[in-house]
């Protein structure tokens, strides 16, 4: 995964997320979702100095 795929995956995870805690009306599964996380996560852990800040691996809870 490039850094511009990185992103775009982020965006995407949060959105999934506000569609599942605020609106209650998933958009994806939750096997996608955990699915894109840990993608997302592998490549924060490579790429520490790159990490979004409002990545939703950064998130509590």
């Amino acid at each position: 995964m490039n850094k511009e795929t990185y992103l775009k995956n982020v965006e995407i995870l949060k959105k999934w997320a506000y569609a599942y805690y605020v609106e209650d009306n998933p958009i994806a599964t939750d096997e996608e979702y955990d699915k894109l996380y840990h993608e997302v996560l592998e490549y924060e852990t490579l790429n520490s100095d790159e990490v979004a800040e409002d990545s939703p691996t950064k998130r509590v809870g």
